[in-house]
């Protein structure tokens, strides 16, 4: 019989039964399904969940997760002594591969909740590791593509506009929290890649997250609802304005804080103009830069297209803020 049970997590996402679904055809069974249903922020649903697991193991599942039919069975045999959480990969339509499906030990998350935090889950893991838990990756050769390599399922969300804007307002929330500037410059450039019709939405969502102003759990249904109706109204008006005259190249400096606060500004003139047209020309150039320097501009321009009117020490003082989690 299993020792894993699968815990599903779910705020009322349409996906909820096909997440469960794909738990139920697991090979080997799971031992039980739990589902917690309408409970936020997330460190709250997860804490509640795992005080109703009773098996040495849990793997945690999200309404957005179609998993597959090994996927717990390939997750649990890459256990061994010491070891906390197992983590596998999935497939994503937005990124192409991402973190992901864990399995947990089911009494390092009784001893130790998940905490109300901007990054709670990441918090967590390293409250286990400093407990002396590892913490793997499991490993899986399907034989396939490369591509398709240590996959353990996909995460299907509808990757609708909101959607993908606040996620991504999260993950940038996540990496100032966190200070993991060359992590988060990284996804931005797997972002730029992307050919799936919303990755400018968490591309701008991912930049506009390093300015939130809370230490909290952010996992909250329609947060950013109001920061996204601005901008969705921003980037349908294809207004042009003569008077908007800023060559892109010069955007980009060597004195970080200077680019910065020259792309904040001019974002905030394209905002004030409604030139959403002009703002996604100047962020597909600011995106072909790999250095460090362009993508200090990309940051300030989609800030500033938030900001009601340009006030120099609003941008310094956003540029400091950056600069956390600029290299030394």
């Amino acid at each position: 019989m299993s020792d894993v049970t699968a815990l599903v997590l779910s705020i009322g996402e349409e996906s909820t039964a096909r997440a469960i679904a794909s738990v139920q055809r697991q090979v080997p069974a799971v031992a039980e399904v739990i589902v917690v249903r309408d409970i936020s922020p997330f460190h709250r649903a997860f804490n509640h969940g795992v005080t109703r697991v009773r098996t040495p193991f849990f793997v945690q599942v999200d309404a957005d997760m179609i998993l597959d039919e090994t996927c717990v069975a390939d997750l649990r045999r890459a256990v061994a002594d010491g070891v906390g959480i197992v983590v596998g990969h999935l497939r994503d339509p937005l990124l192409e591969r991402t973190v992901g499906i864990k399995l947990f030990r089911t009494r390092c998350c009784t001893r130790a909740q998940l905490l109300d935090s901007v990054s709670a889950e990441t918090d967590f893991v390293d409250t286990m590791q400093h407990q002396g838990w590892t913490i793997v990756y499991a490993l899986k050769h399907t034989g396939g593509s490369p591509a398709d390599w240590h996959i353990f399922g996909r995460h299907h969300p509808d990757y609708t506009p909101f959607y993908t804007f606040s996620k991504y307002v999260r993950e940038g929330a996540k990496a100032r929290y966190r200070k993991v500037g060359k992590a988060l410059r990284h996804q931005c450039q797997q972002l730029s890649r992307s050919t799936h019709a919303t990755a400018h939405l968490a591309v701008i969502g991912l930049a506009h997250g390093i300015f939130v102003e809370t230490r909290r759990d952010i996992h909250i249904p329609d947060a950013y609802r109001d920061d996204f109706a601005s901008l969705a109204r921003f980037l349908a008006d294809s207004q042009t304005d003569a008077r908007i005259s800023v060559r892109q190249e010069n955007l980009i400096q060597a004195d970080l804080e200077e680019g910065f606060i020259r792309a904040y500004a001019f974002g905030a003139q394209l905002r004030r103009h409604r030139a959403g047209a002009a703002f996604m020309s100047c962020l597909r150039h600011l995106q072909r830069g790999n250095e460090v320097s362009p993508w200090v501009a990309l940051v300030g321009l989609c800030q500033g297209i938030f900001v009601d009117e340009y006030r120099s020490a609003e941008a310094v003082r956003a540029f400091a803020t950056l600069s956390e989690l600029l290299p030394a």
